[in-house]
């Protein structure tokens, strides 16, 4: 108990602005959803902003670096939405009851015990999220007060909780919309009701009328958006897809006529064939 507790009273007793940064996870997961809010954390702290963490955890330990970012990692207190922890134990379940090949009977009713714990985690990660990223929240706004809320890496979810709130302390919202969310062309919509569709278009435009200041990673991805919804197209702006926040002090400018490789990252979106990419491709060779 007293290790949860001493972050808070770092941040009570120093005098500087307080951010509370919201993300999916953070550092030591080592991928690019937790590098970018690091980056973040660490420019705030340089700028002298007394910064929090605010983040929902991750089950995959193969993917923690602990060298990488650990001088940011370790100065900003790091809020665990304790709600969330029960999604989190229930996903180290599902991992046990993963059926095996060869389990005969007993992989029969692993199929069954592992659809069924997979089946409440879909009803539970969405509400256990927003809920938990909103008490917290609450909570850290009522101690400390913070200046601006800043919501990167937009499952839904992050930035929906993010969204509450802003609005429930009224502090300034900055959404990194730097994926495109319902846009997304590499978002497979036919596995989504229409109820979830229109669902998750709701929350987007509920995002976007609390944001402050809304983030798209091109000139292209931000006028689409503004097109979309005109109404806000005052409050956003573009930044390169990077980790970079201020790009006036990108000394090294890109090779366009040099080597570079093209990757296609198919794990970071539910339909995982490269069919279409390969498709492009070819087209574009």
């Amino acid at each position: 108990m007293a290790e949860r507790h001493r972050p808070d009273r770092g941040l009570r007793a120093s005098g500087a602005k307080s951010v509370l940064v919201v993300t999916h996870v953070f550092w030591p997961v080592n991928v690019i959803g937790a590098m970018r809010p690091l980056h973040v954390v660490g420019d705030l702290l340089r700028k002298g902003y007394a910064t929090a963490v605010l983040t929902l955890g991750h089950w995959d330990k193969s993917i923690h670096d602990y060298q990488y970012g650990v001088d940011v990692g370790k100065q900003a207190p790091v809020i665990k939405v304790h709600l969330f922890r029960i999604v989190l134990w229930l996903r180290r379940l599902a991992d046990l009851l993963r059926p095996r090949p060869h389990d005969g009977l007993l992989g029969r009713l692993r199929v069954v015990a592992y659809r069924g714990v997979d089946i409440i985690i879909d009803l539970l990660d969405g509400p256990f999220c927003v809920i938990g990223i909103l008490v917290q929240g609450v909570w850290h706004a009522f101690c400390r007060r913070p200046v601006c809320i800043y919501c990167t890496v937009p499952p839904f979810r992050t930035l929906l909780g993010s969204a509450l709130l802003a609005r429930c302390t009224r502090v300034p919202l900055v959404a990194d919309f730097r994926d495109l969310w319902t846009l997304n062309e590499y978002f497979d919509v036919r596995c989504q009701s229409k109820l979830h569709r229109w669902f998750e278009n709701v929350a987007e435009r509920f995002v976007l009328k609390t944001a402050s200041r809304v983030i798209y990673n091109t000139d292209i991805a931000k006028a689409v958006m503004d097109q979309k919804y005109p109404a806000y197209g005052n409050k956003s702006v573009s930044v390169t897809n990077g980790i970079l926040l201020d790009m006036k002090d990108l000394t090294v400018k890109p090779d366009y006529d040099g080597p570079f490789v093209i990757a296609h990252v198919g794990s970071v979106y539910f339909d995982r064939d490269p069919g279409d990419f390969l498709k492009g491709l070819q087209e574009w060779m």
